[in-house]
């Protein structure tokens, strides 16, 4: 499957030259129940190293599998970071420098998130950097071994204390395949499963052809945003409530969406506790 995965960027390393080294280690015959996820979680690992490494440069992918546990370590010789940008590099809308930006555009949300994703997971990611030589992430993720291969994780099932459990049907609006597969993953922990939209048009049309309880909406979305489909939904005259998901967390933003008439706000990248609080408002 790693190899699967490296196909399916080979367009984007043969865009800048890039020489990948893949190795893996005890891999062959190992079950892997959440590949979607881990996959998610090595595309925007290996994205960003494509994003920050020049054309020529190195790219290694390295996996093993041992012990109960997935150890994956991906490395480029790219630009790097300073310590400072370091110790910042999983913090939400984090980004190198203006000129680094201009040069390779910013990493936004894609490393917060990924972080969320392992550790919803219950694995660590830990990354190493030297400014002009390039950048190590190390992630070990902790695997379920059976042939049942139920989507939850072996380490969901320890004696840590069960989130809120609710019930209902749950439209997630959002055009991001990774914010898609972090909201899926969290509301799975609440005990909730949820129908995706990906954009607002889908979203309106979803609402004439199934009952929804509530309805999680992106802002920025493509055909339309998420207030013109709020506004189509409430014409269409669906009272439900919907929760508006933003990126644009500036002063008089929530105040902006509560008038256009958004029950709710959650900022991205979306804490765990506000998710909980407004389950518990509009769920049972």
């Amino acid at each position: 499957k790693q190899e699967q995965l490296l196909d399916e960027l080979d367009s984007k390393f043969k865009e800048k030259s890039l020489k990948v080294i893949f190795s893996s280690e005890n891999t062959k015959n190992m079950l892997i129940c959440d590949w979607l996820r881990i996959s998610q979680i090595f595309i925007n690992i290996l994205g960003n190293a494509i994003k920050f490494t020049d054309d020529g440069g190195i790219i290694s992918f390295d996996v093993r599998y041992e012990e109960g546990t997935l150890h994956t370590t991906i490395s480029d010789n790219g630009i790097g970071m300073d310590n400072e940008t370091l110790e910042r590099i999983f913090d939400s809308f984090e980004q190198a420098d203006m000129s680094t930006t201009r040069q390779y555009g910013g990493t936004g949300l894609g490393l917060s998130i990924t972080k969320q994703l392992v550790s919803l997971m219950k694995g660590s990611i830990h990354a190493t950097s030297q400014k002009d030589e390039g950048t190590t992430f190390e992630i070990a993720i902790p695997l379920r071994q059976d042939n049942n291969c139920t989507v939850k994780n072996e380490a969901n099932e320890t004696t840590e204390s069960t989130p809120l459990q609710f019930s209902g049907n749950i439209l997630v609006a959002e055009d991001n395949k990774t914010n898609q597969l972090l909201i899926t993953m969290m509301l799975d922990e609440y005990g909730l499963a949820c129908d995706i939209a990906n954009d607002g048009v889908e979203a309106v049309r979803m609402c004439q052809e199934k009952e929804y309880d509530l309805i999680l909406m992106d802002e920025n979305m493509p055909n339309m945003n998420g207030i013109g489909a709020l506004h189509e939904i409430r014409k269409l005259g669906y009272a439900l409530p919907v929760v508006a998901l933003t990126a644009n967390v500036m002063k008089g933003d929530e105040a902006r969406f509560l008038a256009e008439g958004m029950d709710a706000f959650v900022p991205k990248p979306i804490d765990a506790k506000q998710l909980e609080a407004v389950l518990s408002q509009y769920l049972t």
